[in-house]
């Protein structure tokens, strides 16, 4: 159950979310990104996990994406 909650709080994580505000599943990201059978596939989330992000990409699906049409329909701080 932890890898796969593993991959969305990653996708969170590269998308800008600071984890630092909780520090609870900033430790457990670190913690389980660390261990030899997840440390692999943390930074590229591996070829099945490339390859499901390139359909999303190409789809307009990603996360990333959500998070810029967000930003844009958001005025930011200023």
């Amino acid at each position: 159950m932890d890898v796969s909650w593993f991959y969305t709080v990653r996708r969170l994580h590269l998308c800008g979310y600071e984890l630092a505000k909780h520090p609870g599943l900033e430790a457990w990201h670190e913690r389980l990104g660390a261990h030899p059978a997840v440390a692999p596939f943390a930074e590229d989330m591996g070829a099945l996990g490339s390859m499901v992000y390139a359909q999303q990409w190409l789809s307009g699906t990603t996360l990333e994406s959500y998070v810029a049409a967000a930003r844009e329909k958001v005025p930011g701080p200023s």
